[in-house]
């Protein structure tokens, strides 16, 4: 049976210092924990706002170590842009390496922009040109996935879509 002090439940309390526990360690890189255990261990960090060190789990663990959906329904639930922006960042990394479909990573694009648009730092906003330009300037990169579009070709069909945002935001550098 639960033992409760006050309003609090004793054993949400033990959860939640497990997970901080765990937290702590998985940042450091010191262990692995299944993916079910990570979305508990992330959706404690969102719980408690610690937007820095959810992106810092992110850096530190394997893609395959979390479902990036569902972490992105925490996160983007509790309006941690920067850390749904790591995450839509990884997504247009894999239709660079080919192991996503190029809407996938047409979406993902797209939702890279609107996570700098939601920031509220405007200089952080701003760091959207940069990386459009890092992403869609280039030569062709082939798919491997028999779609005939580059990856550039996807990309800045993507940023097509969001073209009138980008001008709102500074007309020059759009």
């Amino acid at each position: 049976t639960n033992t409760i002090f006050g309003n609090v439940d004793q054993f949400q309390v033990t959860k939640n210092a497990f997970y901080d526990f765990m937290g702590k360690y998985l940042l450091k890189g010191l262990l692995r924990a299944p993916p079910s255990l990570t979305m508990s261990v992330i959706a404690r960090m969102t719980s408690r706002l610690a937007q820095d060190d959810v992106i810092k789990l992110l850096q530190v663990l394997p893609r395959k170590a979390y479902d990036r959906e569902k972490v992105l329904q925490i996160v983007e639930g509790e309006g941690m842009t920067r850390a749904a922006l790591h995450l839509y960042k990884s997504g247009v990394v894999e239709l660079f390496e080919g192991t996503c479909t190029s809407d996938a990573g047409a979406h993902h694009f797209r939702k890279v922009i609107e996570c700098y648009l939601k920031d509220e730092d405007i200089k952080f906003r701003l760091g959207a040109f940069d990386y459009m330009k890092k992403e869609c300037i280039g030569g062709s990169t082939f798919r491997t996935d028999g779609d005939e579009r580059t990856v550039h070709d996807v990309l800045r069909n993507a940023l097509c879509e969001k073209l009138s945002a980008l001008v709102n935001l500074d007309p020059v550098l759009s």
